[in-house]
This record gives C-alpha cells, structure tokens and sequence, in this order.
C-alpha cells in the first residue's frame, strides 16, 4: 500500500510539473490564440482518450436518442471536448492578465434575480458543469458578493493547491479558503454550508455529478442518482434557490442568473426540480456540457 501510494505521489508531481511547464509555454499568447490551440488540442484529446469518447457517446445516445443524426452526437461531442481544453488554457490565460481581463469579458444576464433575492436573505445557486464554471464564482468575488462554494477536490493535490493560486489571483478575495467548502467529509460540508447560509451568506452548489447514494431522478428522460444535498440545504436554511450558469459566446462568457425556484416540503420535487434546470441549459447549450462524465 505504501509502495503504491509513493507511486502515485511521484505520478501527481510528474503531471504537476509537465503543467505547469505547459502553462509557461502559452504564458505569452493571446486568448483567441489559444483558444484555436484548444481547438486542436481538444480534437487530438476527442480522437485518441477512446474511453473518453465512448462515455460521451453513449450519454449523447441516452440523452437524445433519435432526435439527433450520429453525426450531430459526434460534432457536440468532439466540440464538448474542444470547450473543455479551452477551459483550461483560459485559466491560465486569466491568471496572467489578471481580474481587469475577467472583467472585461465576463458579463450577467439576470443580476437583478440574484440582487433582490439577496435583499430577502441568504441565496443557494443551482449549477452545473457547463461553460466555463471555475471562474463563474470568481467573477462574483470580484465584484464584492460574498459567496462562497462547494467543491469537490482535484485528486492531484499539487494541482489543487495551483489551482487555488489562482483562484486567489482570479478573485481577489482576502483569503481564498474562506470562500471554498470541501464536499468532503459530507457532514463537515453541510454543517459549513448551512453556517454560511444562515449568517445571510450566498453559496454555490453543482447538482449535475454523479454518486452513488441520494435518490433517481428523471434526466433527459432516463433515470439518474442524484444528491439531495441542495434540497437540504435549500430547506434548513430558508435560502432563496435560484439556477445560475455560465454560458460561453466566443472568448467571452456570460452569467445567466434565472428567477427564484418554488421549494416545497418534498425532497423528491425539489431534487427533480434542480435536475430540470440542468437539462433545460445543457439542450440549449449541448457542446457546453461535460458529455464525457459518467453520469448516466
């Protein structure tokens, strides 16, 4: 157990440091640059992660069954890819050019939703992996809102800790840590998030992962796990829930905040609820979704 836990430490800072060596190359070059080299990149990563590939097919199957061409499944598929890498290049890129250039190119639709729910007290935003979520939350620390996010570690820790300097230099926050809730162990995440929530703070949650526990839900018309972790906390808390998700146009990205959710008592209606916000974005924005996570 040992010898192989001294492997993977190896493995982690080999990855680490051919990153950050990858990171330093692109440091000079301009985001529709790199945004064309993800294109690339994300054909390469289409063409030869096979098992990748296959996983996203076979979602796309299950998702729209007959009311896409194959060709029309591979084209969302290949691009879903290509968003992907652009995601990461982009942080690298928003880390050299600093908060001025998140400001810059990302904007809102529906501030106003989130604005006045704030006003009435604590605020639970829904999302999902679409777009280009890991500076969607920065954008919202750098223009003040307190906000805070549930988040699921990278299984690198040397890539995590990066990932958190930027995050630092992204957001502009006193102290990074204060903002980030790590869903693990559970019931230390819930016990943080709930703090927060009642101390009239606003907290970011994704509903569209995979797990093994929590209860079925419809999701484009085929049964999935999903977590209950939103409905409690939406119902503990009092918060106003509302979907929020970052939607790419080109180089630039845009927050669309909708209005307050209805939550009632039932966990299974409330569960199903946050589900049908996550399709409903992913139909309008197919390519954007992360089609190569196991989710069904």
């Amino acid at each position: 157990m040992k010898i192989k836990e001294n492997l993977k430490e190896i493995a982690d800072l080999i990855a680490f440091i051919k990153l950050q060596a990858f990171f330093f190359l692109i440091s000079p070059f301009s985001i529709h640059f790199l945004n064309k080299l993800a294109e690339i990149l994300g054909l390469l990563a289409y063409l030869l992660l096979f098992p990748r590939r296959r996983t996203a097919l076979k979602n796309l199957d299950i998702a729209f069954g007959d009311s896409k061409t194959a060709k029309e499944k591979k084209k969302i598929a290949r691009e879903c890819f290509q968003n992907f890498i652009k995601g990461i290049l982009e942080m690298r890129y928003y880390y050299v050019h600093g908060p001025a250039e998140i400001n810059r190119r990302f904007s809102y639709k529906g501030l106003e939703n989130y604005t006045e729910a704030v006003k009435r007290g604590p605020v639970l935003l829904i999302s999902g992996h679409i777009g280009q979520f890991p500076i969607m939350v920065c954008k919202f620390l750098l223009d003040k809102y307190e906000m805070h996010l549930i988040l699921k570690a990278v299984s690198n820790k040397y890539i995590e800790k990066l990932f958190n300097v930027y995050r630092q230099r992204l957001a502009n926050p006193e102290d990074i840590f204060r903002t980030i809730i790590y869903y693990k162990p559970r019931f230390l995440a819930l016990k943080k998030s709930l703090r927060e929530l009642k101390a009239g703070h606003s907290l970011f949650i994704f509903v569209d992962q995979r797990f093994s526990g929590g209860i079925h839900t419809n999701f484009f018309g085929a049964k999935v796990l999903t977590a209950t972790g939103a409905d409690t906390l939406a119902r503990k808390s009092g918060a106003s829930v509302l979907p929020a998700f970052i939607i790419r146009e080109g180089s630039k990205h845009v927050i669309h905040i909708g209005k307050p959710l209805t939550i009632t008592p039932d966990e299974q209606e409330n569960t199903q609820l946050f589900t049908d916000q996550i399709e409903k974005t992913i139909r309008e924005h197919p390519a954007q979704w992360w089609w190569f996570h196991k989710r069904w």
